[in-house]
């Protein structure tokens, strides 16, 4: 496993995600940070790796400072260090360090081609969000690929009757059908967690 963690001047929200996940001999944790040196991030920083090298002395970490005040430069730096590191499945915790950092990490790993699952937790760290990053990438769907999935919101989940309401042929909206559930939008003729959040952002 790849563990990407942004961090700030705590270390509590990265300590909690890798061992919640559990870490074994091969993975590898990339501790990502500002090139701008603090010594609270500094100090946050030692205490992680102090604590996984405890409890996991043969875990890989390496640290990777980034210049994110030129954004695309940073975004392409932070796509080429997961290129170069390829333990997987890659999982990202963007709960600690600088809000323009967490957006250039997030950023890289919906454009990058792996899939990876990324954790948020809320600042007083009660709860926590995780998803994997496919569900915000963009998707190359056409205008009647749209009919067909906003036909499906509106429960004409069948074939005849998506075609029935969207004037398509059956043929058409079949292979539509296939190509909207290759994509995880649709599954048993039913808009997915994934296809409702689409629907929803594409309606105005």
């Amino acid at each position: 496993m790849l563990i990407i963690i942004t961090l700030g001047f705590t270390e509590t929200f990265a300590i909690r995600s890798i061992f919640s996940r559990g870490i074994r001999p091969g993975d590898k944790i990339i501790i990502i940070q500002p090139n701008r040196e603090d010594e609270r991030a500094v100090k946050a920083r030692n205490s992680l790796v102090d604590v996984i090298r405890k409890v996991s002395p043969e875990i890989v970490v390496l640290d990777e400072k980034i210049n994110y005040t030129d954004f695309f430069q940073s975004v392409k730096r932070i796509i080429s260090i997961l290129n170069s590191n390829k333990e997987r499945p890659i999982y990202a915790n963007l709960s600690g360090g600088m809000r323009l950092l967490i957006a250039e990490v997030l950023i890289a790993l919906v454009l990058y081609n792996d899939s990876s699952e990324i954790e948020i937790f809320s600042e007083d760290g009660s709860n926590s969000v995780t998803f994997n990053s496919n569900i915000i990438k963009p998707l190359p769907l056409d205008d009647t690929d749209m009919k067909v999935l906003l036909n499906i919101a509106k429960s004409n989940a069948t074939i005849t009757g998506v075609a029935s309401a969207s004037g398509l042929s059956k043929s058409t909206v079949y292979r539509r059908f296939k190509k909207l559930e290759g994509l995880g939008l649709v599954k048993g003729g039913r808009l997915t967690e994934k296809g409702s959040l689409f629907v929803c952002s594409s309606e105005s």
